[in-house]
């Protein structure tokens, strides 16, 4: 009977925490791109969905920003992407423009 006890109290115990550190994450706020204030909130999160031929699984997020209502999209811990262009495809870091001299356009 105490063993019961004390694993259905570790059960409940481990959930508890789990629904804790889930809530803190959902509630973190990062720094907007574009207004600069420190209001993005994660809006959804979809696990490790696709496997790639190696390594860890990829992870999608997709965050809104309460002050200006810009929205953007993310994989992984790497770059927040306009929703725009996370619609369309786009993933990472976007390229960055070099001014050519204008015999090389």
């Amino acid at each position: 009977m105490s063993t019961v006890v004390i694993v259905v109290g570790l059960v409940c115990g481990g959930m508890a925490a789990y629904v804790a550190a889930m809530a803190r994450v959902m509630n973190k706020r990062l720094t907007c791109p574009a207004c600069g204030e420190r209001t993005l909130r994660l809006r959804s999160l979809v696990r490790g969905h696709h496997w790639p031929p190696q390594g860890r699984p990829i992870d999608e997020s997709l965050h809104r920003c309460d002050a200006c209502g810009a929205e953007f999209g993310r994989e992984n811990d790497g770059p927040l992407v306009p929703k725009q262009a996370w619609d369309e495809g786009a993933r990472g870091e976007f390229p960055k423009a070099i001014a050519l001299p204008p015999k090389e356009r």
